[in-house]
């Protein structure tokens, strides 16, 4: 009997590599407040795969807006006024400001 725990059931999220590449330049580049479209141009993904990536990232509530476009910054995914706006700026949820 295997009792080995994986990291999916002790609640750690597996990434996808796009995921990773979002989420990673986001985090170098938190202190310039990127909008949405200033992120997709650094990411080099294609669009289709951009939207995707940053859907599913917003919806898990990894991204939020700012607080100065009236964000609760509270990860509330698609109910956030900033959700998958471009022209507002878009934040790692574990940098907002508390």
């Amino acid at each position: 009997m295997n009792t080995a725990l994986s990291k999916e059931s002790m609640g750690i999220k597996r990434l996808d590599p796009d995921e990773i590449i979002v989420l990673g330049m986001m985090k170098n580049f938190d202190f310039e407040r990127l909008s949405g479209l200033q992120v997709f141009e650094r990411c080099k993904l294609n669009m289709e795969k951009f939207n995707s990536v940053s859907r599913l990232l917003w919806q898990r509530g990894d991204i939020t807006g700012d607080v100065k476009d009236g964000c609760c910054e509270s990860g509330c995914g698609t109910r956030c006024i900033s959700y998958m706006k471009y022209d507002k700026v878009w934040k790692l949820r574990s940098q907002v400001t508390e």
